[in-house]
């Protein structure tokens, strides 16, 4: 089987860090169109494992795979089209005057660096145009076109978010609580939308419900390793072992 996601005995740590590594050993694989709930504790290592997949976070030991590819550094921009994070923090992706400038930052910025004729160039800008307004109509948020970001709802925020990955068309979406902070219309909302999608998903969560709604399968990490991976309802219905996890 090929795996969209291949982890590999990885080690990792915060550059400059004296607390040592705070990933030990993780190995799993995702296969294409996978939706894998990431469960633990706070500190248990769920955002750093996904910062390690776009190279944010360097490996210090051990190999990740990216569709085939190693996270190195020669490799980033590539393994950065194909897979996309969406961080906690909805702000941390919103920081134009518009949604509409922040849906096209990305792949604009990719399109002056691809360095093409006029004439190309000018073809494609109107392609991402039309891509850019295709992902707004889909997450029924055409209408926040040209609002303020910092203006909007947090369940607004992150479909705006969402919008500014999957305009990049990648193949993996790696999700760091993507239901935290919402009301529950604007989760149901949430839900449904990442449940209609095809791209395979790594979800850093502590919303069971969201978790056992969109993932057949779970892994809980705890102090840096998976302490559990299997079906989601039968690992979240496993008391002493939430308890265990600090979960």
């Amino acid at each position: 089987m090929s795996f969209e996601l291949l982890v590999k005995n990885l080690f990792a740590a915060y550059p400059g860090s004296m607390e040592g590594d705070v990933l030990n050993g993780i190995s799993f694989s995702a296969a294409k169109g996978e939706r894998i709930a990431l469960i633990g504790a706070n500190g248990a290592g769920k955002s750093t494992l996904l910062l390690c997949f776009t190279g944010i976070i360097p490996v210090r030991e051990g190999e990740i795979f990216v569709c085939g590819l190693n996270v190195e550094k020669k490799n980033l921009p590539a393994v950065r089209q194909n897979a996309a994070l969406v961080f906690q923090n909805p702000d941390d992706q919103l920081f134009t005057s518009s949604v509409w400038e922040d849906v096209l930052f990305g792949p604009l910025n990719y399109l002056e660096q691809q360095k093409l004729p006029p004439a190309f160039r000018a073809e494609r800008h109107v392609q991402i145009e039309a891509e850019a307004k295709l992902q707004l109509e889909k997450l029924g948020i055409l209408y926040l076109k040209d609002k303020m970001p910092h203006k909007l709802s947090g369940g607004e925020k992150r479909q705006a978010a969402l919008a500014c990955v999957l305009v990049m068309n990648p193949r993996i979406l790696l999700l760091d609580e993507p239901s935290a902070h919402l009301d529950p219309r604007a989760r149901r909302a949430l839900i449904s939308t990442l449940g209609g999608l095809p791209q395979t998903q790594i979800i850093a969560t502590h919303d069971f419900d969201l978790a056992k709604a969109l993932c057949s399968r779970a892994i809980i990490l705890h102090k840096g390793q998976i302490h559990a991976e299997g079906d989601t309802a039968a690992l979240l219905s496993n008391t002493a072992l939430l308890e265990e996890c600090g979960l």
